[in-house]
């Protein structure tokens, strides 16, 4: 294919069987990054995120529910985080690989009742029996709503530990390496129970893969105040997250990334690919429609079906283009170890959308033109848009910068809230601005 030379520095995030991060002492140290995520799929602010086994490493959930560890030494380290709400206790683990001088990017956790928690210890083998150290298990819940799921490696016993799972939910417990077949069970756990379970991995075959079908991107730039406004930064994730489950797709991560330090994300989504022989998808990107892309990851997931591209040097008014492959368990050495590429598919940015002062809505709504948008239209709500709360009316869109209200009457001296989404005409491209709010008469 051509590609593999663009993966030797990300190789070593693949190992399967038989390698971890470092080793620990002398091994360096990283950093470890991601989203922390309530049962429901909303963020969760305020979380304590620390390394177990490691004093020091703290960190607490920003408005976004991200969080960041620095200085994590580089081993495989299980990130844990956990959080007290009205007198409840929510927990929630995964595993980050952290190498030396590197960030591990989206190691999301999802968080659960420490009243409702179950664990699965697994143990996996080759088809001689012999024990398997480094195996991956991915436990991934059966759930719209579960943006992520867990994942541990296995010990020089063959054993590993998949905590702070939810009861009553049902999983899809996998195990793989490079150079072995998957194994998988599907399983609905207890509370309070550690369910065994054993996994015998069949040696891979160098098998063609097709590629992933329906790949889509999507883009969004975040209004300037979800850096320093929590409430703003709950209203864009709950008006993101409203939107696209309105649309079937699914949210991702954040960064910052406009002339102003807004947030930009690709959102990449594809179809579920089912095989025992499916090792992760090599993820490209480029600037140009044509000629070859640059790997920017090694999505290590066979059940991975979306990928969020937080890259810090995304810019806005740019077309960026990615295409997906399929990755077998024989990756690199296989000479059909990556299929051949998805269709390419692009997403371009656009600026920052920010409300005019003047507005007082609804009479009318104003706000200024954002690079790259063409239509607007104006979100209304009746209290402050946090999660699980639903626009109340929304305008037809528009290409100016002013539309005024045309619903039912406001109730007198209510607050209203009110933001406005931007888009480019026959893409997937968004900009949305900051939460106003008036006072109506």
């Amino acid at each position: 294919m051509g590609r593999h030379w663009a993966w030797i520095g990300l190789l070593a995030v693949a190992a399967g069987c038989g390698g971890g991060g470092g080793t620990g002492s002398g091994a360096g140290y990283g950093e470890v990054a991601g989203v922390v995520f309530g049962p429901d799929g909303g963020v969760v602010r305020g979380a304590r995120v620390t390394v177990s086994g490691v004093g020091g490493r703290t960190a607490t959930t920003n408005s976004a529910g991200q969080y960041l560890l620095r200085n994590v030494p580089a081993v495989d380290a299980t990130v844990r985080a956990d959080i007290t709400i009205d007198g409840v206790r929510y927990v929630g683990s995964n595993l980050a690989r952290v190498y030396d001088r590197e960030r591990a990017k989206s190691v999301n956790i999802t968080m659960v009742r420490s009243t409702q928690t179950a664990a699965i210890r697994a143990k996996v083998r080759d088809r001689f029996g012999y024990v398997l150290q480094g195996a991956r298990l991915f436990a991934i819940p059966d759930n719209p709503d579960a943006l992520s799921g867990a994942t541990e490696v296995t010990d020089a016993n063959g054993e590993a530990l998949l905590r702070d799972l939810q009861s009553g939910v049902r999983y899809l417990v996998m195990a793989n390496g490079r150079g072995f077949e998957s194994d998988s069970v599907t399983v609905t756990l207890v509370a309070g129970e550690t369910r065994a379970l054993n996994f015998v991995l069949n040696d891979a075959a160098d098998v063609a893969l097709d590629p992933p079908t329906n790949v889509e991107a999507v883009s969004w730039t975040a209004p300037a105040a979800i850096s320093r406004s929590r409430e703003s930064a709950q209203a864009f994730r709950a008006f993101k997250d409203w939107l696209e489950a309105r649309e079937g797709r699914r949210p991702g991560a954040k960064t910052r990334s406009t002339i102003l330090g807004n947030p930009i994300e690709i959102d990449l989504y594809w179809d579920p690919i089912v095989d025992r022989n499916l090792f992760g998808f090599g993820i490209y990107r480029g600037t140009t429609p044509s000629g070859s892309l640059n790997s920017v990851e090694l999505l290590r997931d066979p059940t991975a079906s979306f990928y969020a591209d937080n890259d810090e040097f995304l810019i806005e008014g740019r077309t960026y283009y990615y295409e997906v492959t399929c990755l077998n368990a024989t990756y690199p050495d296989g000479g059909r170890s990556e299929s051949a590429p998805s269709e390419r598919v692009s997403a371009r940015t656009l600026g920052d959308l920010r409300l005019d002062p003047a507005s007082l809505g609804p009479r009318p709504f104003r706000w200024f033109a954002a690079l790259g948008a063409e239509r607007y239209k104006v979100y209304l709500y009746d209290r402050f848009p946090a999660m699980a709360i639903d626009p109340v009316w929304e305008s037809g869109f528009t290409s100016g910068t002013s539309v005024s209200y045309d619903g039912p009457r406001l109730a007198p001296g209510r607050r209203y809230y009110f933001l406005v989404l931007g888009v480019a005409n026959g893409t997937s491209s968004r900009t949305i601005s900051d939460v106003g709010s008036f006072v109506a008469n």
